[in-house]
């Protein structure tokens, strides 16, 4: 019985200190996103809730994306890399062609979502809100907010992630 009690606080103290390692990643993560979001100067930058919405083309001030919304919208998705990094995916014919992630063109269309319903990961859904139609920005978050850590396809587990997001449509519901 002894011998089992240590055994249970080894792995107790095991999983502890991935959480703290995972945990001082996150940091890590976020001060270099931090660091990529001050290079645009010219461009509006807003944080909301540890995701960062980098504003590279205005959109219609008047039509603003809002939890529950109808929204359409092409991306571009990387792991983020001091900047945009290996396209994991996409839904942009060209660059998925280019990226050889074949040809299948049902696949290649405008997405669509119902915005703060928990169909994308929580950062991308965090970086939409509030996002106008035919704003053009990128949403940069951690593997927090990503796929965490466990790999995904591409992606491999706690990675940053970038997407460059065009908003396309937005019906209010």
């Amino acid at each position: 019985m002894y011998r089992f009690q240590w055994i249970v606080v080894l792995l107790l103290a095991a999983g502890s200190c991935s959480k703290q390692e995972f945990d001082t990643l996150m940091v890590k993560q976020d001060s270099d996103i931090e660091r990529y979001a001050d290079t645009f100067a010219d461009s509006l930058v807003t944080v909301t809730s540890g995701v960062w919405r980098i504003t590279k083309e205005k959109g219609i001030a008047d039509v603003v994306v809002a939890r529950g919304d109808s929204i359409l919208f092409n991306y571009k998705a990387h792991i983020f890399s001091s900047g945009p990094g290996q396209l994991f995916d996409t839904n942009i014919y060209e660059d998925g062609v280019a990226a050889g992630f074949g040809h299948e063109l049902h696949y290649y269309s405008p997405r669509k979502s119902l915005a703060g319903r928990g169909h994308l990961l929580e950062g991308l859904e965090r970086g939409l809100s509030g996002a106008s139609k035919g704003e053009r920005f990128y949403v940069v978050f951690s593997a927090r907010y990503g796929f965490g850590s466990v790999q995904t396809a591409m992606v491999p587990k706690n990675s940053p992630l970038i997407y460059e997001v065009w908003i396309m449509d937005v019906k209010k519901n």
